[in-house]
């Protein structure tokens, strides 16, 4: 019985060729005029190129077709073979034509071809092209697997201390500190506003119950001390039937409060998640190049910062009015009461709240540890993400280390810090049991003196010591209002930026689809946004007819798929022009240049879905027939027709 292959994870259990192949058909459900082709083969066994390779040359007649080769058996059916070498064209022709010229491109494929004769004359009855082929495959699997532990090395051990870092914290230093207006917040939370406003008024409504309650206990106390015991009983009565009264306000306006300002804030988020996300996925892909905006850091940005603006708008906000509230209408009561001991109260109300201040500067830690934190997450993802080349390098290790190194800071800052703040706030608790014995022991000399009773003085310390209580719980609230100081102007800074490359401002111009496009590299000089001082492509001209197939040959970091990329404008060309049709491409509308163009990588990448979905990517608008059609054409329909689920199932 046949037994369907479980797809796994982003497509992690289907073979190279096969999500090699659900790419291609994405590629041409798209119907595209141009095909970019980033060595799509480079990574199959024999087997599987052979089948990608057959799909590869189907779809690509008719199409402006620009491939990246590594392998024989790919550029030989090329009109045009380009060879790059540091940024520049150094070569130009057929196979035929370059291997008489005797150049650079002779030169690669003679010394494959002398690599491979030492295995021949072991193995005699190998045919040559088999063994050509084989050579190149292992040659750049080798190749592969040095690239790919030289990536784990800079995204893994980038952390060990050198000049790049000592730099790197030296324009830290120099960064000035983000801030964002209340005005920002505010328009966001626009359509929710009434129902804030409800939240917050329940919130100070609340509060001032919260600072009513001592005055109760208060004149309780007067009650239990009053000589006229007779009326015990009845004032008591009445002053459980008042608490049990103040209880259920409490319980209303707390509901509501957090009701109401819990939801609003719920929305803020929700908001503020779907305009970043937005933000994020329209930016310039050499905007991701730069390390503040690796994977890590804009997780983070989407999970954890955007739930920061509760804390200024939000049931957060309304526990901050809340205290403030009690604390408000508590002092107001005491003065009414007794102005002398309520002056001498307020006198010592800074040491009073210090030790809520010195609590809260204790759980606010430095604000430097956000990007410490950040980066540690950063190399954690990538781990993750990355977990197979971290196991075959065993480099475990040294990730750890590496992860280790970026939390060693933010550990030693946060030690000196807590030793400091630990013994600000034993001083801080001191002076606050000093200020009450202060307050009780004037509170008695009044009564000794006559000016006041026993209930009275009960009542101003109670509220006192109940509204610093109350303030205290702000305290709760420092971890969100640390995070709000640096993540909100971090999420807005992404909100509010513009894109270098993109027109979605102004209407570009389109190109009637009357036969393939032409590309025309012209003069192009180019460094990525990252890395301005290594220059990638310097003067390079190249002209792709429309309709033919370039392959662009040439060794690692020659600019071959930096080619690729700027045909899709994923950057645009320090000096230069690339051109579509006689055209600047930075005229042209950006989201129609795309759709005109299809990319299938190395490593194609599956999204969480269906594989019908996957393929649907590339043409949301694809019928049924169009689908099967192009997975035919990608030699992958009868393999999805034998899963249990066919094109439904998950990948």
């Amino acid at each position: 019985m046949y037994e369907a292959p479980i797809v796994g994870d982003r497509g992690t259990q289907l073979s190279g060729g096969q999500k090699q192949r659900i790419a291609l058909a994405r590629a041409m459900i798209k119907d595209p005029q141009i095909l970019l082709l980033d060595e799509p083969t480079s990574a199959l066994d024999p087997e599987s190129e052979t089948i990608v390779q057959q799909a590869i040359d189907k779809i690509s007649m008719g199409r402006t077709t620009i491939v990246i080769a590594h392998r024989l058996a790919t550029v030989r059916n090329a009109q045009t073979i380009v060879v790059l070498d540091r940024g520049s064209m150094v070569e130009v022709g057929n196979h035929h034509q370059l291997m008489e010229n005797a150049g650079l491109y002779y030169n690669l494929v003679k010394l494959a071809s002398e690599a491979v004769l030492k295995p021949v004359a072991k193995q005699n009855e190998i045919q040559k092209d088999a063994e050509f082929s084989a050579y190149e495959k292992s040659v750049h699997d080798v190749s592969r697997a040095n690239n790919a532990y030289e990536i784990s090395r800079s995204k893994y051990l980038k952390s060990m201390p050198g000049e790049d870092q000592v730099e790197e914290e030296k324009q830290k230093k120099q960064e000035k500190p983000r801030t964002y207006r209340l005005s920002e917040i505010l328009n966001l939370q626009r359509p929710e506003f009434i129902v804030l406003l409800i939240g917050l008024t329940l919130g100070m409504h609340a509060g001032a119950i919260l600072s009513i309650f001592p005055l109760i206990l208060g004149q309780a106390l007067k009650v239990y001390f009053d000589p006229e015991t007779h009326k015990l009983k009845k004032e008591v009565g009445n002053l459980c039937l008042v608490l049990v009264g103040l209880g259920l306000g409490c319980i209303i306006s707390m509901t509501g409060q957090q009701g109401f300002c819990g939801w609003a804030g719920a929305k803020l988020t929700k908001r503020v998640r779907g305009l970043l996300f937005q933000a994020i996925l329209k930016q310039e892909p050499g905007w991701f190049d730069f390390d503040k905006n690796s994977t890590g850091i804009l997780v983070s940005r989407l999970s954890i910062d955007c739930v920061s603006f509760r804390s200024v708008l939000g049931d957060r906000f309304s526990v901050l009015l809340m205290g403030l509230s009690s604390a408000a209408v508590g002092l107001g009561v005491s003065f009414f009461i007794e102005w002398r001991l309520t002056l001498l109260a307020t006198a010592l109300t800074p040491f009073t709240l210090g030790a809520s201040y010195f609590s809260l500067l204790i759980n606010v830690g430095p604000k430097v540890d956000n990007s410490s934190y950040a980066k540690a997450s950063s190399i954690a993802a990538s781990a993750v993400s990355n977990v197979r080349t971290v196991a075959t390098f065993s480099t475990q290790e040294q990730i750890v280390q590496s992860f280790d190194r970026a939390l060693s800071e933010p550990k030693k800052t946060s030690v000196r810090r807590s030793q400091i703040l630990g013994l600000a706030l034993g001083i801080s608790q001191g002076a606050m049991y000093g200020a009450y014995t202060l307050t009780l022991w004037f509170g008695a000399y009044l009564v000794k003196q006559g000016h006041e009773n026993l209930g009275d003085v009960c009542k101003i310390f109670l509220i006192l010591v109940l509204s610093s209580f109350s303030v205290g719980q702000l305290a709760g609230l420092a971890p969100d209002t640390s995070m709000a100081s640096n993540a909100i102007p971090a999420v807005f800074d992404v909100i509010n930026r513009r894109p270098l490359i993109g027109n979605d401002h102004q209407k570009g111009k389109k190109i009637e689809r009357s036969k393939p496009f032409d590309i025309e590299f012209k003069m192009v000089t180019f460094a990525y946004p990252s890395r301005p001082d290594v220059i990638v492509l310097r003067d390079f001209c190249l002209k792709v007819k429309g309709g033919s197939m370039v392959a662009l040959v040439g060794g690692s970091g020659s600019g071959k798929s930096t080619v690729v990329w700027m045909v899709q404008r994923f950057y645009d060309p320090i000096q230069g022009k690339v051109l579509m049709a006689g055209m600047d491409l930075r005229e042209l509308d950006l989201k129609w240049l795309r759709r005109q163009t299809a990319l299938v990588g190395q490593e194609p990448a599956l999204f969480a879905g269906t594989i019908r979905e996957n393929i649907v990517f590339g043409n949301t608008n694809a019928s049924w027939a169009e689908i099967e059609e192009a997975a035919t054409e990608a030699y992958i329909h009868k393999f999805i027709s034998g899963l249990p689920q066919g094109y439904e199932t998950e990948v």
